[in-house]
């Protein structure tokens, strides 16, 4: 078993997009793998379980891979966990964006 702790540094911690991302990639290994924050503990590879746990800026997380990719799974984690910073955010066009907004109703 490989444990592994990080503090998030990114100013919007780990949202919904990220959090996607993230659960993406840990449901591309074998290994059993939880993600900590204070006394709650989660499977990583449950979206909205990672969404309840609030990982913000600051957040003190703690990470545990056990399995037979354990070594590459807990690499590529902590790699993505670094970098959230540098993630591409995908935006909506702003034209995009215009467009849906016409199409709603007043309240």
């Amino acid at each position: 078993m490989i444990t592994k702790s990080i503090t998030i540094t990114n100013p919007i911690g780990l949202h919904t997009r990220l959090a996607a991302g993230f659960v993406e990639l840990t449901q591309t290994f074998q290994s059993d793998i939880k993600i900590q924050k204070g006394e709650i503990y989660c499977n990583a590879k449950e979206f909205l379980k990672i969404l309840k746990l609030g990982i913000t800026q600051g957040s003190h997380i703690t990470l545990w891979v056990q399995g037979q990719d354990e070594e590459p799974a807990a690499k590529s984690i902590m790699e993505y966990l670094e970098t959230l910073e540098e993630k591409h955010i995908p935006m909506l066009d702003p034209e995009e964006a215009q467009k849906l907004l016409l199409k709603c109703k007043p309240l």
